[in-house]
């Protein structure tokens, strides 16, 4: 179903952006960052990298990602990641925005206890289907934008794209 589709996207992006995506797009192809998330509200999968010094390397990484076998090791460290975010401390301005979201959505306690209940009994196999689905996605429905110096434009064959004079 869409719901625990949407749980599994986030727990994919949240894999890929603290491993693979950190070893090969920081690690070995010298961006500053680089991270994916899931942004419900908008139905995007987003990858964004930092400071790259090779963007369209990065571009083949993102879509070289989405095959990469992911263990239970990984998700293990992800499904901590997720609940930490959820339940760390949050500032009396982000519990009334959470709040204000939560009456906007009709959420009840019980969603976020069903969504727990579904992040906790995520799989490989789950992982895999979440990959398959965002890369038959990004092959045809993808957008980019790209902010880099002139130089970089030019090197990276970007003439086509935007480049402002930074």
């Amino acid at each position: 179903d869409s719901e625990r589709t949407f749980i599994a996207l986030g727990l994919l992006a949240s894999v890929l952006g603290s491993g693979y995506l950190w070893d090969q797009v920081r690690g070995n192809n010298g961006a500053y960052g680089v991270e994916s998330h899931v942004d419900g509200m908008e139905d995007l999968f987003v990858f964004s990298s930092y400071r790259d010094p090779c963007i369209d390397k990065t571009f083949r990484t993102f879509e070289k990602a989405l095959s990469h076998r992911i263990g239970e090791t990984e998700i293990g460290y992800a499904k901590v990641t997720v609940i930490g975010k959820e339940i760390r401390p949050r500032s009396p301005r982000t519990k009334s925005s959470e709040a204000f979201r939560k009456v906007l959505l009709k959420a009840s306690t019980n969603l976020y206890l069903r969504r727990r209940k579904l992040l906790l009994s995520m799989t490989p196999e789950d992982m895999d289907q979440a990959g398959k689905l965002v890369k038959s996605l990004y092959r045809t429905n993808r957008s980019c934008t790209v902010v880099c110096g002139l130089d970089m434009a030019k090197t990276e064959g970007l003439d086509d794209n935007v480049a402002l004079p930074l």
